[in-house]
């Protein structure tokens, strides 16, 4: 039997190429021969002109035309058939090409009919289980779609504009293992369009425009191991929103830059998730328990622009936890001593490429398990609050551990080193070579190592690092958020220094207060709270670090500004007008107003 290929052949027309005084300018047109090529358009076609008529089938390739010009090669697909014609002056009649075309189209048509019939080899096995649909300009997926195709197991949909799914699209496919719908124009994710894809493995939804997630959404999914949810516009996940992900594997939600959150409560109802990925995401601080209570083998919170502070506890019960990103986060300067709360198994922690100017030893020592430290690329001060790093590095100290702590005589906690005991010269830290520090801003690095132990005191006068600017201008009915830490050794107290000289800390009582508005003191007394600020807020508050050593204050000036003055009505009768006015004017009295 003669190759499909060998039948086209036959029905091409063999042009006049004596003296070739054909027109070199070529035009091209395409035929499109969708799904089961129920039908197909031929556009461009011009009267009294013939058309030469090549086809590509992607097993020949590439082709060979013999005596007839191919003028550009084309694949036609599994899922569809592409005819290109060339336009060339060569004197045959229109009738004749659309013959020709006609009959192209009829072949392809018995030879999509002869495979489908039997599906017979590993070829048709194949692409009974694959159907590549990406790149295609696809806008729309309607009900019914795929019918027919109850064996199919990976659907690629990438790299479409595809903007609307009807409910109904994917059903049938109950043994579908990949779907791919990643660089689409979706919006929202529907819980209805997943409902057949029981047997769904993987599901990729990057690069589209989703921003909120329904709850259950992911409910009839049992199956599902791999979820990327990853680029999208994400703002916040409900709770339920992975209910029914009983074997997830990894997670994804990486470059979601609107959401300010990790969506602990959603997370914490999974089964163990081997990997989550938060990378990229809009918070300005992982608050406490901010990721706590999730049974995950390795967790990234790597590359967040916004990412200042880790609070205390912020790790809190991740009993699997054994590896954690978190590096490249540029303005990340500050993390809690306290930062990890039972979290028994972390054996690899990256802290490189942050702005870190400090690492307390009291991190170290709450990881029981810690193995591999990377700190490399920070901006540590070469002070005393990097003496226990400095010692970590000794290359006479073989793979140094931090002891119990020993109380000084003012009762302040200080941490040493000790020998494990163990004979492997090992340190903690990854790549020491590549940590270093600062001795004041602007300086060139130093590399810690290269460091004599005489540089570096064990306590050291008390360091605010202050989280506000010099300067801030407020309106009248804002509020106002004041951030500052505390570093050194032995560990400072921190306390707040009020317009006025009053000075407050967390366990101030605010009741019965008038010369200042509703105020808090958060976290260990580094966050000050105003709301909402008024006109006698304005002026200069200060942070204020305190050890046995000495003291440090850092100040910023604060200004309250007027609302611009509005004044509208609220109520008007026969005889009278009640008005109401918006903003503020100081001392203001009713005389200062006159009616016209």
């Amino acid at each position: 039997m003669r190759s499909w290929f060998e039948l086209v052949k036959e029905i091409e027309p063999t042009p006049n190429r004596g003296g070739d005084d054909r027109d070199n300018s070529t035009e091209y047109t395409t035929i499109q021969l969708h799904g089961n090529i129920h039908k197909c358009t031929i556009t461009g076609l011009k009267p009294l002109t013939t058309y030469e008529v090549c086809l590509v089938y992607k097993k020949i390739h590439p082709m060979q035309c013999s005596n007839y010009t191919t003028t550009q090669e084309v694949e036609v697909l599994v899922s569809d058939g592409i005819v290109r014609i060339s336009k060339s002056q060569i004197g045959l009649g229109f009738a004749v090409v659309l013959g020709i075309v006609v009959l192209v189209v009829v072949l392809l048509l018995v030879r999509r009919a002869r495979r489908r019939k039997d599906y017979q080899g590993p070829l048709a096995d194949e692409e009974k289980a694959s159907i590549p649909l990406s790149d295609n300009k696809l806008l729309a997926l309607q009900h019914g779609t795929f019918n027919g195709l109850d064996s199919l197991r990976v659907l690629d949909l990438s790299r479409n504009g595809i903007r609307r799914v009807e409910t109904h699209s994917f059903a049938g496919l109950t043994d579908l293992e990949v779907l791919n719908l990643k660089n689409n124009q979706l919006y929202q994710l529907e819980r209805g369009w997943l409902l057949p894809l029981t047997s769904l493995q993987r599901l990729y939804l990057s690069d589209n425009k989703i921003s909120s997630l329904d709850d259950g959404v992911f409910a009839k999914l049992p199956e599902l191991q791999h979820l990327d949810l990853s680029n999208n516009m994400i703002r916040e996940v409900p709770d339920n929103a992975f209910s029914g992900l009983r074997s997830l594997n990894l997670l994804n939600f990486t470059g979601n830059s609107n959401m300010k959150e990790v969506p602990t409560k959603s997370l914490q109802p999974l089964p163990t998730v081997n990997i989550l990925l938060l990378d990229g995401l809009a918070m300005s601080r992982l608050r406490s328990f901010a990721v706590g209570s999730i049974d995950v083998v390795e967790l990234s919170i790597s590359y967040t622009p916004k990412l200042q502070v880790i609070e205390k506890a912020a790790f809190h019960n991740l009993s699997s936890l054994t590896s954690l990103q978190l590096h490249d986060n540029p303005r990340l300067v500050y993390i809690h001593p306290a930062s990890f709360a039972s979290v028994p198994r972390l054996r690899h922690l990256h802290l490189h490429n942050n702005g870190l100017v400090s690492v307390s030893s009291q991190l170290v020592t709450s990881l029981p398990s810690l193995y591999d430290l990377h700190l490399h690329h920070n901006r540590f001060f070469c002070d005393c609050n990097i003496y226990w790093l400095r010692k970590e590095l000794s290359l006479e100290n073989p793979r140094s551990s931090l002891t119990s702590p020993m109380t000084s005589s003012t009762d302040d906690v200080i941490y040493t080193l000790a020998s494990t005991g163990t004979s492997s010269p090992r340190s903690l830290v990854s790549e020491p070579q590549r940590v270093s520090c600062y001795f004041q801003s602007g300086s060139p690095e130093m590399s810690l190592m290269q460091l004599p132990m005489e540089y570096f005191s064990p306590m050291c006068p008390p360091t605010v690092l202050a989280m506000f600017p010099a300067d801030i201008s407020l309106t009248i009915g804002e509020e106002l958020w004041l951030e500052c830490h505390g570093l050194g050794v032995p560990a400072p107290s921190l306390s707040w220094v009020l317009p006025g000289g009053r000075e407050i800390n967390a366990t101030s009582n605010f009741v019965g207060e008038t010369n200042f508005s509703l105020t808090e003191v958060l976290q260990d007394s580094a966050l000050l709270h105003i709301k909402p600020v008024s006109l006698s807020d304005s002026g200069t508050y200060g942070c204020r670090a305190v050890n046995s050593i000495s003291e440090e204050t850092k100040t910023t000036q604060v200004r309250v500004q007027n609302k611009p003055l509005s004044i509208s009505d609220v109520r008007v009768g026969n005889d009278y007008i009640t008005l109401a006015w918006r903003g503020a004017i100081p001392r203001v009295q009713m005389s200062d107003f006159q009616l016209f």
